[in-house]
């Protein structure tokens, strides 16, 4: 068989990378996750933004550690991880940590990170522009 009758298309994506920097520190997350592991990392940060009346319920604070340790694990470079958990205990978790997982999700693509434009939130019906009709 010659390579004339080979198909190949290679579908590797060439994603730009996520980087972000706190308390000094520069860090680098992969450049791209399952849509799975998207999912758990809205699911983790659901349970922050739940209605309590205190906000998070600081009875259970290790375990809010060791979930976002797991998530760190999941979503920097191995090196990042590794320094990121070593940092994580002086973060402030809501001022900074709950933060940098929102802001990763929106690097994901899970949710926009800018608001529409104004010009998008009238319809040109809305507006007094025209409209145009099938068969007008």
């Amino acid at each position: 068989m010659s390579d004339t009758n080979v198909r190949f298309k290679d579908f590797s994506l060439d994603r730009p990378a996520i980087k972000f920097s706190i308390d000094g520190q520069k860090f680098d997350a992969l450049p791209a996750i399952s849509i799975t592991l998207m999912q758990d990392v809205a699911n983790v940060m659901s349970k922050f933004s739940d209605d309590d009346e205190d906000g998070i319920n600081m009875t259970n604070a290790t375990e809010i550690l060791d979930t976002i340790s797991m998530m760190i694990d999941r979503l920097l470079e191995t090196e990042s991880a590794e320094r990121f958990k070593v940092l994580l205990p002086r973060l402030d978790l809501v001022a900074q940590v709950i933060p940098l997982f929102m802001w990763l999700l929106e690097a994901y693509g899970l949710r926009p990170t800018q608001p529409p434009s104004p010009s998008s939130e009238l319809s040109p019906t809305e507006s007094g522009g025209t409209t145009s009709e099938v068969g007008a």
